[in-house]
């Protein structure tokens, strides 16, 4: 639930919510979650992802192409 309530541009601090015992686990489990989430959202959908040292889980912005995308579309 922690995860699902992180906003956009906010951040979750890991050692805020975990002691030292079970942080270990929730970054398991926080990474299942993560690769779940990204499986069902489509590319230009907010996500998830942890920092660089893994202390932390951001919200990323959401990709919002300048133009729409035309497939199959070549001009020369």
């Amino acid at each position: 639930m922690k995860l699902l309530s992180i906003q956009e541009d906010e951040v979750l601090r890991i050692a805020d919510h975990c002691s030292k015992k079970t942080m270990n686990m929730f970054i398991k489990v926080a990474s299942l979650f993560i690769i779940e989430d990204t499986c069902r959202k489509s590319i230009t959908d907010d996500l998830l992802e942890f920092s660089d040292d893994y202390s932390m889980i951001k919200r990323c912005c959401k990709f919002i192409p300048s133009r729409p995308y035309r497939k199959g579309e070549k001009r020369l």
